[in-house]
């Protein structure tokens, strides 16, 4: 069901530039499944809480943003795990996904 979600967003998104930023312990398998699909597929390191970590579940929209300030590519449209977010759209720090888009003038999909 997420890869049939996070499909519909690229086809619908079709000629842009999309990015589908992923936790490196997801890289694996979410390369396999898009593998044939117009999609960058961007590890999300754990910036923000450091270590080793490397679930979905702990990054923060500040590590989303210093991957996009590593990256010269420009993006159109973002899509991120659910997971990294409450159900108001906040990260871990407080900081909702809405600022992100403003800021870099990114369209961003939430995918369960």
């Amino acid at each position: 069901e997420t890869v049939q979600s996070i499909k519909k967003v690229i086809v619908k998104n079709k000629g842009k530039r999309c990015m589908l930023g992923v936790s490196k312990f997801g890289y694996g398998i979410i390369k396999e499944c898009f593998k044939n699909e117009d999609v960058a597929i961007e590890v999300i390191e754990n910036n923000y809480f450091g270590g080793n970590i490397g679930c979905s579940g702990l990054l923060v929209l500040e590590d989303v943003k210093q991957k996009l300030k590593e990256k010269d590519y420009k993006y159109d449209v973002i899509i991120l795990p659910a997971v990294m977010f409450d159900s108001k759209g906040r990260d871990l720090t407080g900081k909702h996904y809405k600022d992100l888009e403003e800021e870099h003038g990114v369209n961003i999909h939430i995918i369960e």
